[in-house]
């Protein structure tokens, strides 16, 4: 995929206003995949600004890591972009997935906790994606980091709590 050949390479690539900019440690690398990156202009132009939620209508089957070749933090990328499709929030789980695919990772802090970073290679302009897409959606993924980095009996009790609500 061209994208990841581009992070390979070094090449951050982000849209603003439409237009597609191209970041490289050197023009040399740039050149190696100019023509493609011509060639396929629309299509990751598309891609970096798709709607947030795009891949996730209502009835979405339950979500699945979209960057499963990151494999160190595979596992809990599963079990957070379940917690979002669960809890019926398809705008932040539009961003996670979208995030994802960017190559965000999730981060354990010595405390336990768990954060998103950005992850070597992170295709597009973190800080906007932080402050733009992450950011309204906050709390509630704080809310699912905390459920997961406490285990799965915290994750059993707010499963049955949302059942309660739903049944009320």
């Amino acid at each position: 995929m061209l994208l990841d050949r581009c992070a390979e390479a070094g090449i951050r690539l982000s849209v603003d206003g439409g237009v597609l900019h191209v970041d490289a440690p050197d023009v040399l690398t740039v050149d190696l995949l100019l023509d493609e990156l011509k060639e396929h202009k629309a299509s990751i132009l598309e891609t970096l600004t798709a709607s947030h939620n795009s891949h996730y209508p209502h009835n979405t089957p339950r979500p699945d890591d979209p960057r499963p070749d990151l494999t160190t933090d595979h596992r809990l990328w599963v079990y957070l972009l379940r917690w979002a499709w669960l809890d019926d929030n398809y705008d932040a789980l539009g961003v996670l997935d979208g995030v994802r695919c960017c190559g965000a990772r999730l981060e354990v802090r010595p405390t336990g906790a768990l954060r998103i970073v950005a992850g070597g290679g992170y295709l597009g302009d973190w800080q906007h994606a932080r402050q733009t897409w992450l950011l309204p959606h906050r709390d509630a993924i704080a809310g699912w980091l905390d459920a997961i980095a406490h285990g799965e009996h915290e994750v059993s009790e707010r499963r049955a709590q949302r059942l309660e609500r739903h049944h009320a």
